[in-house]
């Protein structure tokens, strides 16, 4: 199960997360739905540990997601990068 608890996250004086709350259920298809900006990317960041939220707490099966848990947690996790920058060299 993947937790978002009373969630919040700013970008300097934009609000992307206010106060969300959301229960993934294991086993369980979800979609994230919304309009651009509207913090679906902030939101899997945040449970991939890409992201700390500024309050609150995201947690995966039980566990909270900070710096020290992310290894652990993000071994049985995939996802495919929305847009990448090629930088050449």
């Amino acid at each position: 199960m993947i937790v978002l608890d009373n969630v919040t996250k700013t970008f300097g004086q934009r609000i992307a997360l206010a106060n969300i709350s959301l229960h993934f259920e294991a086993g369980q298809t979800h979609v994230l739905l919304g309009s651009s900006g509207c913090g679906k990317s902030t939101i899997l960041r945040m449970i991939l540990g890409l992201l700390s939220p500024d309050s609150g707490e995201v947690r995966v099966n039980g566990t909270v997601m900070n710096a020290s848990t992310r290894a652990l947690l993000t071994r049985s996790m995939g996802y495919v990068v929305q847009r990448a920058v090629y930088i050449p060299i």
